[in-house]
């Protein structure tokens, strides 16, 4: 499983069916999973992401140990996240590595990838 540091914490962040699912829900209007790379620029949607990678991270690690998982929400993400770590590509880094570890031995996509799929898609004629 990935982790990300953020503030320097480490948090692990997983991509599973779950979030895969809850993203899809959430970006239905765009084709789900591939309008993840055009949400990689967008601030309070990457609080959205990061929350949800950390809090699924957090629930498999608890389910593992039989512990106690300690989700976050979009909110406490934010306060978490700088700008520093927008800048430097940290945080779709993450994302698109957490990703690629869900897709197993094919993973090999990048932030542009998702974003070129999520433009194709928003582009094409509705299917009757």
């Amino acid at each position: 499983m990935h982790t990300i540091k953020l503030r320097d914490k480490e948090y692990p962040i997983l991509f599973d069916l779950n979030v895969m699912k809850e993203v899809q829900d959430r970006y239905k209007d765009i084709g789900g999973i591939a309008a993840l790379g055009e949400k990689l620029r967008d601030f309070g949607e990457m609080a959205w992401i990061i929350s949800l990678l950390i809090s699924e991270g957090a629930e498999y690690q608890a389910y593992l140990t039989n512990g106690t998982a300690k989700k976050i929400t979009a909110q406490q993400a934010g306060m978490l996240l700088t700008m520093g770590d927008f800048n430097s590509g940290k945080i779709s880094q993450a994302v698109v590595d957490a990703f690629n570890e869900s897709l197993g031995d094919s993973g090999n996509v990048t932030a542009e990838d998702l974003t070129t799929v999520a433009n194709l898609m928003q582009t094409a004629p509705e299917a009757n």
